[in-house]
């Protein structure tokens, strides 16, 4: 049901960026979007200290960008530009 709701948001604003904080509606987003050339950036959560999110290891695959708050949490996939807070 949240897919659908996703998928007709998409249709009818037809975004060029997406920016999402590691959700998984946002990672739904940015999959639904992508073969549209829409890019996208995930932030993982800063919640996540210890290990990316779930849905944050997975981002990699159809986000343009993935990014994390945490230094110790960067790597070739993911990077780190600094904290939000």
């Amino acid at each position: 049901m949240v897919t659908l709701e996703i998928a007709r948001i998409l249709l009818i604003v037809r975004p060029q960026v997406i920016i999402t904080t590691g959700a998984l509606p946002g990672l739904i987003a940015c999959a639904l979007a992508r073969p549209f050339g829409t890019r996208s950036l995930w932030v993982d959560s800063v919640a996540n200290s210890e290990t990316l999110s779930g849905s944050g290891g997975q981002a990699g695959r159809v986000c343009s960008k993935v990014v994390t708050q945490w230094p110790h949490l960067a790597s070739r996939d993911v990077d780190h530009w600094g904290s939000v807070l």
